[in-house]
């Protein structure tokens, strides 16, 4: 034993524990425990296989491989060298000598269990907990009482066991389904525990997995001497008690059980394991205790126990001696009149059907409800038994205190919400829905973009400001102070807390299903759903909640002072930001995106991602890595096995929006992969089939993919076996948007990950991908001809993706079917795979620099500005949709325009009429309605609504995708049919007002001048009855005040003035809705429409797509080409519609709506010509050159307008007369 051995053996350990420390190399963790982020921190044994050439690697292989869920991580089994005692040997198989040959050198063997207590006792409490966790989803038993290396004190494993959770399906007796989950710590169920008694020739551990492991299978839950390094002797691990589960997966009778129960292993001879022993009996329905012979000796050990109610079951060993077989008999028959005992004999010496009678045993207890604990109630009896809890360290015990300080408070999950958390509720929501709105402005109508937005941010700032106003509860005060003054363990372990604690409110969500009232009237489906969801979000509960409404205070007293309502001085949530950055690089998650408001709280997640680069002195640099894949397909699974994160995973949407997680890169591998960490991004799962029918699902499931894949610089594309009509609608928005996109010129890498995927030949995986291929280009295709590019792309144009290198196929994650399967071998070992290419594929650096938080902050701004002002895509299931929504939408703007056009022309004839006519015939509107216009919009509305019927019913299948639209569009043309009948009616009864005024002038002037001069005089008499004296100022107001009042009471209106700059940039902005976001956000920010048309119009390099041009060469000649026909043709564009400007001026009539549209028309008309297409002008261009040209324009129909205006005022003024008091003089009123 070298001496680093005797050091620790002088300290209280056993020799035997010193020295294979010793030999393993772990002296340096005996004091300084070995911590969970030394594992999971990324170095160079991240991104290799480590093998087992020397003793020292075993613990550090057992720890790669449990954490990557390969089951076998037990082995411990060294490679066979090349040089065995500096000779080489002539033959594997051949040794030096017939000693080696009857006695084998196991001087560098070490049994598995012996690694396990060696690890477990060098680890920290949160390492211990994930090596645990990893190992019970691995189906390995795993220590209950571990030996703590001194020989004879052990300590109770409960920590260690709080974060597995277990799911089944009981069988009852009437053979229903009713599917159960828990926290194994909390789960009430029969224990049953094996031993041995003396020296034991049969495996009792090998036995024990058969009678877990379903029929003509057998899974290795205990380690056997029939397994690789199963029979090298333990040096420590004797008094090891391991523990193992059997829970029925509701596979009717398939399962061998029909309820959960707990078996117990207790390594080594009983004897020398008295406590133990004891314990186990105390905690135990049954005990089986494996026997060769009982003599006398025996019978006196266990006739201290009269007081038990434990039932004993010796089985009587098949290798058996037929001498003591008698006096076994009799010694157990004697300890029968004190104990509940059975011996139970292998008479034919066959193993499964000793199997089947233990079976019979154990189902015979489980179906009389024998003695049932919780891993609670053990640990409170381990206590009795002097058995050290692992748990009941000071740090552990006090993050607990804090945590019930905070969980006692909870009696209702929904209503503790309401009152702890109003922030992230209604108010956040609907803020979210606001901001959107600001951008999109979907439900404006009528009303002038400038004032409905102005609305829309008081709305927004007056519910930011009822979010200011609410006190931080108790509740969310307490859990910042305890993250905040709690050491780095007592923060660790209080976070845990709060999480067990948590998951225990959580609601099946079978229960939420909102049910039909009594009356026997059904609620529509789609109602049921909202419940349903709606429920599920309000009875969801855990720390990322508490988060969250940390968040929710910052970003709203960020708002406040944004508004200056209050001063930064004021601030007393500026802290917050710094503790989520400490949380985040402490390895706790970070919600990046809300995915029950579906919004991002960009100030709180940009100061937290400040806060984290300040913290780490700058040197932030990331690599991106997010997955991305439809409900329940493993996403969270896959990066919690490459990273070892901790994503929730489970069945259904366990994961809400997108969260991220940061992994740590080592000095060692820095310069190499040329970054500090890895940000992991785990998104919700999308599509989910329960959420399909809603309104807003396919926006969700969008916009989260867009972000995501923005975001990131790898994403991973998880999808079930090779079907990719998962992804695939997904795919297409993502790539359209993508697009739409054109100052985003980073191509982002993805690989393709078919998970449930059985071995497949090489030439399967090559059809595979060359399928997969065809798919996309396809799709990308579409989507480039639905963009209207004039040129052919592929998938790889626009992201990075090679079939041959990132496409991975993997097998399913179990073997078997759970809750009993055991992991799958092929599973872990492809992941591992996929995670080392990964990281060859950063070190080859075929993606742009890593992201610094700059880069990244800015990105997701970008990235969610554009998302938010996206009006179109993200609203539909796939890119069929979006193209048949938008014929639809272009059939429709064709239809309501030949209306328009048709309300136009009727209306300029009957102006024409009106104006002809000089007789003293008087026209009225009830003429125009009656005769022309009435028929007019009912012929029309009939027209327009056949036309958009047959459309519907056309047979593009595409059209079919948009049925759901059809009463919208509908109800649209009887609202445009209103709409127009009101603008006809006023603009003709404008007209007739006008020539009534002009035929009725020679026979109203002299009784209106009466009735004018009466009034007149009596308002003057009244001023020199009050001896008034007026001023100049003071005799305006009074005389604006008189006139108007004598146009009220003669019926004469004023004509009412027009802001013709405005009304053209409105229907500017509801022509191009549904263009990409950038355009559409630009359109919303322009205030004043003239200022683009006195400048003259420039080709800039962001008017022309060089998407998919590779050699910078050639796109230098194709834009600077691009760049003189596009000028020409703009300037061609610009001179016509000045022409056509200068025509409708004139006619020196009044300005018409119809004058803007005729000139959307010929610019449209211009862009899609082939030969300007060819030149791929990007929707940039568009918008500005229609902006150019609209800019010239309104000046012009401006003063069209207003000389309109004028020459009608000449006219009413004719009705009026000159007063003989100068100073009451008509004055005409000039517009404002």
């Amino acid at each position: 034993m070298d001496m680093a051995g005797k050091r620790e053996a002088t300290e209280g350990e056993s020799p035997e524990f010193a020295q294979l420390v010793s030999k393993l190399k772990m002296e340096d963790y005996r004091r300084k425990k070995l911590t969970l982020q030394d594992v999971l921190n990324i170095g160079q044994e991240s991104m290799n296989d480590i093998e087992l050439r020397t003793v020292e690697n075993i613990p550090w292989y057992f720890l790669q491989n449990v954490m990557a869920l390969n089951v076998n991580a037990r082995n411990t089994k060294l490679k066979q060298s090349a040089q065995r005692g500096g000779k080489r040997s002539q033959h594997r198989y051949q040794y030096q000598s017939f000693t080696d040959f009857l006695k084998p050198d196991l001087s560098d063997s070490v049994h598995p269990l012996d690694v396990l207590c060696v690890l477990l006792n060098c680890s920290d409490h949160f390492l211990q907990q994930e090596i645990i966790t990893k190992m019970s989803m691995c189906q390995f038993a795993v220590p209950l009482l571990l030996p703590a290396g001194n020989g004879s004190n052990c300590t109770f494993m409960l920590w260690t066991m709080r974060d597995i959770v277990k799911k089944w399906t009981p069988r009852s007796c009437d053979d229903s389904k009713s599917s159960m989950g828990d926290r194994l710590v909390n789960i009430h169920m029969p224990t049953f525990s094996f031993m041995r008694l003396g020296k034991c020739t049969f495996s009792k551990s090998k036995f024990l997995n058969h009678v877990l492991s379903p029929d003509h299978t057998n899974y290795n839950f205990f380690v056997n001497q029939d397994m690789d390094c199963g029979n090298y002797p333990r040096k420590v691990s004797d008094g090891l008690v391991e523990i193992s589960w059997f829970f029925p997966g509701g596979q009717g009778n398939h399962d061998i059980f029909p309820k959960p129960f707990a078996v117990t292993n207790l390594r080594g001879d009983l004897k020398s394991n008295w406590r133990q022993f004891t314990f186990l009996t105390q905690i135990s329905t049954a005990v089986f205790i494996f026997i060769e012979s009982f003599a006398e000796k025996d019978y006196r050990l266990f006739s201290q126990f009269r007081d038990t109610d434990t039932n004993y079951y010796f089985i009587l060993s098949p290798n058996y001696d037929e001498q003591n077989a008698e006096e076994t008999a009799k010694v157990l028959k004697q300890l029968n009149e004190t104990l509940k005992i059975s011996l139970v004999k292998n008479w034919d010496k066959h193993v499964m059907n000793l199997v089947s009678d233990i079976r019979l045993i154990i189902a015979d207890f489980i179906e009389d409800r024998g003695k049932t604990l919780s891993l609670e109630n053990m640990a409170f009896l381990a206590s009795e038994h002097r058995i050290k809890l692992d748990e009941s360290l000071m740090e552990c015990q006090n993050a607990r205190k804090h945590a019930l300080s905070i969980i006692s408070k909870i009696k209702d999950v929904v209503q503790y919400k309401k009152k702890t958390m109003q922030l992230q509720g209604d108010l956040w929501k609907e803020i979210s829905k606001v901001q959107k709105e600001i951008c999109r402005l979907k439900n404006q109508g009528t009303s002038a973009s400038d004032g409905y937005k102005n609305n829309l941010t008081d709305k927004c700032s007056e519910l930011t400001r009822t979010q200011y106003q609410n006190s931080m509860p108790d509740g969310i005060k307490t859990f910042i102070q305890s993250i905040t003054k709690f050491t780095y363990t007592e923060k660790v372990y209080f976070m845990k807390w709060m999480r067990f604690y948590l998951d225990s409110f959580t609601q099946n969500y079978a229960f939420l299903q909102p049910k039909n009232k009594s009356n026997g009237i059904k609620t529509p489906k789609k109602i049921q759903l909202e419940q349903l969801c709606q429920n599920i979000s309000d009875s969801s509960l855990g720390i990322e909640h508490f988060l969250r409404e940390m968040g929710q205070f910052y970003e709203a007293e960020c708002s406040m002072i944004k508004q200056k309502q209050i001063s930064p001085n004021q601030r007393q949530h500026s802290h917050l930001p710094g503790i989520a950055a400490d949380l985040l690089l402490e390895g706790f998650l970070l919600e990046l995106i809300d995915g029950d408001a579906s919004n991002i709280p960009l100030q709180w997640i940009t100061d937290v991602l400040t806060e984290l680069d300040t913290k780490t002195g700058g040197q932030c640099r990331m690599i991106v890595i997010s997955v991305l894949g439809v409900q329940s397909t493993g996403k969270s699974t896959l990066l919690n096995t490459m990273f070892g994160l901790q994503f929730p995973v489970g069945s259904g949407r366990c994961t809400r929006g997108a969260f991220i997680a940061l992994v740590k890169v080592k000095e060692n591998v820095r310069e190499e992969l040329d970054c500090d960490f890895i940000l992991a991004i785990d998104t919700e799962g999308l599509k989910a089939p329960e959420l399909s029918s809603l309104e807003n699902s396919y926006e969700h499931d969008n916009e989260l993919a867009m972000l995501v894949f923005g975001l990131s610089d790898i994403t991973i594309i998880n999808t079930s076996m090779e079907n990719m009509a998962e992804m695939k609608d997904i795919l297409q928005i993502v790539v359209r948007a993508f697009l739409r996109m054109n100052e985003d010129r980073n191509k982002r890498n993805c690989h393709f990950v078919h998970q449930n995927v059985s071995h497949v030949t090489t030439y399967d995986n090559e059809v595979g991908r060359a399928k997969l291929l065809k798919e996309l280009n396809e799709m990308t295709k579409a989507a480039v001809e639905m963009e209207r590019r004039d040129k052919a792309m592929e998938f790889s144009d626009i992201i990075d993706y090679d079939p041959e290198r990132y496409t991975w196929y993997i097998p399913g994650l179990w073997h078997g079917v759970p809750p009993m399967a055991s992991i799958n071998q092929g599973y872990s070992e492809n992941v591992f795979k996929l995670k080392k290419h990964l990281f060859r594929f950063i070190k080859e650096r075929q993606f742009p620099e890593p992201q610094n938080i700059d880069t990244f902050i800015e990105r997701m701004k970008s990235l969610w500005n554009t998302v938010k002002h996206e009006t179109l895509i993200f609203s539909f299931q796939n890119i069929l949709e979006v193209e048949a929504y938008n014929q639809l939408f272009m059939k429709y703007s064709e239809l309501e325009w030949n209306f328009r056009q048709k309300v136009h022309t009727e209306l300029s004839k009957y102006d024409n009429i009106i104006k002809r006519n000089i007789d003293d015939n008087l026209y009225t509107l009830s003429d125009f309605e009656e005769n022309y216009l009435k028929t007019l919009l009912d012929q029309e509305e009939v027209n327009m609504t056949q036309e958009l019927s047959e459309f519907f019913k056309s047979s593009c299948a595409s059209v079919l995708l948009l049925e759901r639209n059809r009463e919208d569009f509908l109800n649209r043309v009887k609202s445009l049919r209103k709409d127009l009948g009101d603008i006809a009616s006023k603009k003709c009864s404008k007209t007739i007002q006008i020539q009534n005024v002009k035929n009725g002038i020679l026979h109203t002037q002299d009784k209106c001048q009466q009735q004018i001069e009466k009034m007149l005089h009596e308002h003057l008499e009244n001023n020199r009855m009050k001896q008034c004296v007026l001023n100049e100022m003071g005799m305006k107001l009074q005389f604006d005040a008189l006139w108007n009042d004598i146009l009220f009471k003669l019926k004469v209106s004023r004509l009412m003035y027009h802001r013709i700059d405005m009304e053209m940039l409105e229907q500017l902005k509801r022509e191009m809705i549904n263009r990409p976001g950038n355009v559409t956000q630009k359109l919303h920010n322009i205030r004043f429409l003239k200022v683009y048309g006195e400048k003259q119009f420039e080709i800039t390099k962001g008017y022309i797509d060089l998407t998919g041009s590779s050699i910078k060469r050639v796109k230098e000649l194709f834009f600077n080409n691009s760049c003189r026909k596009l000028k020409i043709t703009a300037q061609s564009l610009a001179d016509n519609c000045a022409e056509y400007v200068l025509n409708k001026v004139k006619t020196k009539d009044d300005y018409n709506e119809m004058y803007c549209q005729e000139l959307l028309t010929m610019i449209n008309e211009k862009l899609e010509e082939k030969k300007v297409t060819k030149h791929h002008p990007t929707a940039l261009f568009e918008v500005d050159l229609k902006l150019h040209i609209l800019g010239k324009a309104a000046p012009h129909f401006q003063k069209m307008h207003e000389d309109f205006s004028v020459c009608m005022r000449v006219c009413l003024s004719q009705v009026s007369f000159r007063v003989s008091h100068p100073e009451l003089e008509f004055q005409s009123e000039s517009p404002n």
